[in-house]
């Protein structure tokens, strides 16, 4: 199952709003907008110190809770 598999039968699955979701190996933050549009109360992307090497060759833009670039 692909992690927007995963994030679509979360959304599907969720009838209270969520709380506080922890994604760990988050690599350079792709599934940020998909966990922003659920609307959680607080997000954590959790990666280990190399990946962000590879990730700031190509940060991804930041994006807010509404799923909207910031």
């Amino acid at each position: 199952m692909t992690m927007d598999a995963l994030i679509a039968d979360l959304a599907r699955n969720t009838e209270r709003p969520l709380g506080t979701v922890v994604h760990v190996g988050a690599g350079n933050g792709m599934v940020l907008e998909p966990y922003a549009r659920l609307g959680p109360s607080r997000l954590v992307l959790v990666e280990g110190a190399d990946a962000w090497k590879a990730a700031d060759a190509a940060p991804a833009a930041p994006v807010g809770a509404d799923g909207a670039e910031a």
